[in-house]
């Protein structure tokens, strides 16, 4: 059967790095959000892919009032995602 010319497929991939150790459950204390920390510069050397955002524990939160900072450290890529960045597969 033959494909109609006009169907494009989507593909993605998805990438999860996580920290070994047990760090109990939420909520977190200081010592432990800090264990958990790690350089966004780190991730990208190691994929050899430039992300879309970083930040690291400590940085300043835009969404919150005052002084405060980030909790956790992101390292995020979403080329592709949400944009309708398709690519159309081969037969």
């Amino acid at each position: 059967m033959d494909q109609p010319s006009d169907v494009t497929w989507t593909q993605r991939a998805y990438l999860s790095f996580t920290r070994q150790g047990d760090h109990g459950d939420p909520p977190y204390t200081p010592s432990q959000l800090d264990e958990m920390a790690f350089d966004p510069d780190q991730i990208t050397e190691l994929v050899g892919l430039i992300p879309t955002s970083t930040w690291r524990r400590g940085d300043p939160s835009p969404y919150r009032q005052g002084p405060a900072t980030r909790n956790f450290a992101n390292w995020l890529s979403s080329a592709g995602f949400g944009g309708g960045c398709d690519y159309p597969l081969g037969r």
